[in-house]
């Protein structure tokens, strides 16, 4: 498309907020996921823009600005702006094809760990950036919790299901993605891991099988291996997630004894750890395949508030078809350490809050009133909106450090979202191995084998750049590249 494109209009993306300039972006971000403007396309000039919107040259300016922050657009000198071109896809090794037992290295607790031991840097863990938190404004809707309802919180149990006030704001959250569900159709949960072990619970038995994508994050493969599950791999791509073949695939295969999987666990809006987003059509097709094979789908969403600038939004369950769940937390934005999920059980609803009824009886009501009024104040989609410029930030700083300082033949899987990079190291050396080396050099990283039931992506290493400043991040490429020395 040419420079010249004018009367641009509507559209919900890189600003979102209500200033002339955020008008400005969210209406260029929807012409560029409309394709209108696609990747390498010149965008108008700040001169065409300010003519065109009748807006001052520094308001059309800072428009662009978001643009960039956003990842969407590119400045280039002495040439105007572009849209930025899409990332190099990468699938590091197709899925085992067979139903496995799952037998994880004991290594989870350690990388939580990490974050507390003094000169590591944590590139383990993927924990939101603590200059991101709201410290300042949960304090404060703290203490007006406490100040206006401090009796009934800290005096009484709250609903089974989660506070009330939480489960609404959670279903307008959603409904802003494109999930339309009800409070009623909600169970708060203690963080996405816990929602994802009820959606387990309520479709699994002993022994059964459950297609999960490949690599898969450790503490989907643990609670897994913690209810005597079997898996299949589905090949996950850093750009486009897992295809639809894949799951036909899988369902094809079933059980290996005959028997259709127990269910399916994706994560189409962002992969962990790879970042890729599902194509909106493959989507699409996945939800059809899953609904005609009858397999419940339980959706990781996780990471999905992080969806990159060109990806769809909406979770798999705002398509059409089939029974599935959506598991989901506020802890890769807010903060891990409140403990608030969600899941959305559909069809399971009564089974699954009874069992966590049975786990808990009720969950602290503190912190569900604070992140109650946090999503009904809007400063979780702007905190969102932060972050996700943020970590792209860091995470093309990371990879432009890798590619100057690590060995030639290293593989970078470079994602379309979220605060993760997988990187494949060369020919003859161990993820294990290297991990250990890191740490002697002051760096914790997380090793393949835990993204895989048997051991597999030995060569494979996940860095997460959450914990880690922008300003840390040559260091944390220099302590890697000297780990990886200690073997060449």
């Amino acid at each position: 498309m040419g420079a010249e494109m004018v009367g641009l209009s509507g559209g919900d993306g890189a600003g979102g907020g209500d200033t002339v300039a955020d008008r400005l972006a969210a209406s260029l971000t929807a012409r560029i996921r409309e394709g209108v403007f696609r990747p390498g396309d010149r965008l108008p000039s700040v001169r065409v823009l300010a003519r065109a919107e009748g807006v001052n040259p520094q308001t059309a300016v800072r428009a662009l600005q978001m643009l960039e922050d956003a990842g969407l657009a590119e400045p280039r000198p002495r040439s105007g702006w572009f849209v930025r071109g899409a990332r190099a896809g990468v699938t590091p090794q197709p899925g085992a094809g067979r139903p496995q037992a799952v037998a994880l290295p004991a290594l989870a607790r350690q990388i939580l760990g990490d974050r507390h031991q003094p000169g590591l840097m944590a590139m383990g863990a993927a924990l939101p950036g603590p200059d991101l938190l709201p410290i300042t404004t949960l304090s404060r809707l703290h203490a007006t919790a406490l100040r206006q309802s401090g009796n009934d919180l800290l005096g009484r149990y709250s609903d089974p299901a989660g506070d009330p006030a939480l489960r609404r704001a959670v279903a307008r959250m959603l409904e802003d993605r494109g999930l339309h569900r009800s409070p009623d159709e909600i169970i708060i949960t203690n963080g996405c891991m816990e929602a994802l072990d009820l959606a387990l619970a309520a479709v699994t038995a002993p022994g059964a099988v459950v297609a999960v994508e490949s690599p898969a994050y450790y503490g989907v493969l643990l609670a897994l291996a913690g209810r005597g599950l079997r898996v299949v791999e589905l090949a996950a791509d850093s750009q486009t997630g897992v295809s639809p073949a894949a799951v036909r695939a899988a369902l094809r295969a079933g059980d290996g004894a005959g028997g259709r999987l127990a269910a399916c666990i994706l994560s189409p809006a962002v992969h962990n750890p790879l970042g890729g987003s599902v194509p909106v059509a493959a989507r699409q097709e996945i939800r059809r395949d899953l609904a005609g094979a009858g397999v419940p789908l339980i959706e990781d969403d996780c990471f999905g508030f992080f969806h990159g600038p060109l990806a769809d939004p909406r979770p798999l369950l705002a398509f059409a078809g089939g029974d599935g769940m959506l598991c989901g937390s506020v802890s890769k934005t807010v903060g891990p350490g409140l403990r608030i999920g969600w899941i959305v059980p559909g069809r399971w609803y009564e089974e699954v809050v009874q069992i966590s009824f049975r786990r808990h009886l009720s969950h602290p009501s503190p912190a569900q009133a604070v992140i109650a009024r946090f999503l009904d104040s809007g400063g979780h989609a702007r905190l969102a909106r932060r972050a996700v410029a943020e970590y792209t930030r860091r995470i093309d700083l990371l990879i432009a450090g890798l590619r100057r300082h690590m060995p030639q033949e290293t593989t970078v899987a470079e994602p379309q979202g979220g605060m993760n990079l997988w990187l494949t190291l060369p020919q003859g050396l161990e993820a294990m191995a290297v991990m250990t080396a890191a740490r002697r050099h002051g760096l914790s990283v997380v090793p393949g084998p835990l993204f895989s039931p048997v051991g597999g992506f030995a060569s494979s290493l996940r860095l997460s750049v959450g914990s880690v400043g922008p300003e840390q991040i040559p260091e944390a490429v220099r302590r890697l590249a000297a780990a990886v020395a200690d073997f060449r």
